[in-house]
C-alpha cells in the first residue's frame, strides 16, 4: 500500500470528519486517474494488454460463437483497450474504499477478492497502488491546504483587532 507523509502530524487541527472527506475525494481522484486515463501508481500509461486479452476484451468478453465466457454471462464488460484502463466489469475500482481515518491519517484500499484482482494486476505490470504519482499527492495536499484557510477564515471573522495607546 503506498504511504506519503502530509506532514499532518503537525497539525493539530484538522477534525476526523475533514480528513475522512478528503480521503473520499482521493477516491475520486485515484478512480479518474486509473479508469477514465489509464495511468499507474507512477503516473505513466498502463502497460498494454497481451494481444489475446485485448481480442477478447474488445470483443466483449464473448467466444467464437458470440456466447459469453465463463463469469461474463449477462454482465456489461467495458471494451476499451486502448489505452488500457484497469476496468472490465467496473467492480474492482468500484470497490476502492474508504478503510480508515483519524485526525493525522486515512488510508484507502480494497478487500478480498477486490485486493486480489489489484495484487493480480500488479503482478502483471499494472501496478496502481505502490506509490502516489506526486500530481495526485500534489492535488490532495491542495485539499488540506484548502481546509486549513477554511478554518483560519472562521477564526480570522472573530478575531478583534484594536490600534491605538
Amino acid at each position: 500500500m503506498a504511504k506519503k507523509d502530509l506532514g499532518l502530524s503537525k497539525i493539530k487541527y484538522f477534525e476526523p470528519k475533514v480528513v475522512g472527506r478528503i480521503a473520499l475525494q482521493h477516491i475520486t481522484l485515484m478512480y479518474r486517474r486509473v479508469t477514465e486515463q489509464g495511468h499507474d501508481a507512477h503516473g505513466r500509461t498502463f502497460k498494454d494488454y497481451t494481444s489475446k486479452y485485448r481480442e477478447r476484451k474488445s470483443g466483449g468478453m464473448k467466444k467464437k460463437d458470440g456466447g459469453r465466457l465463463k463469469g461474463f454471462y449477462g454482465m456489461h464488460t467495458s471494451t476499451q483497450v486502448t489505452p488500457p484502463n484497469f476496468k472490465l466489469r467496473g467492480l474492482t475500482m468500484s470497490g476502492l474504499r474508504r478503510r480508515s481515518y483519524n485526525r493525522n491519517s486515512y488510508k484507502i484500499g480494497w478487500r478480498g477478492e477486490y485486493a486480489a484482482i489489484v495484487d493480480g494486476n500488479e503482478s502483471r505490470g499494472r501496478d496502481i497502488v505502490s506509490t502516489i504519482p506526486d500530481k495526485e499527492h500534489n492535488q490532495v495536499v491542495r485539499l488540506f491546504y484548502k481546509s486549513i484557510e477554511r478554518q483560519h477564515r472562521k477564526k480570522i471573522k472573530n478575531l478583534k483587532i484594536v490600534v491605538g495607546k
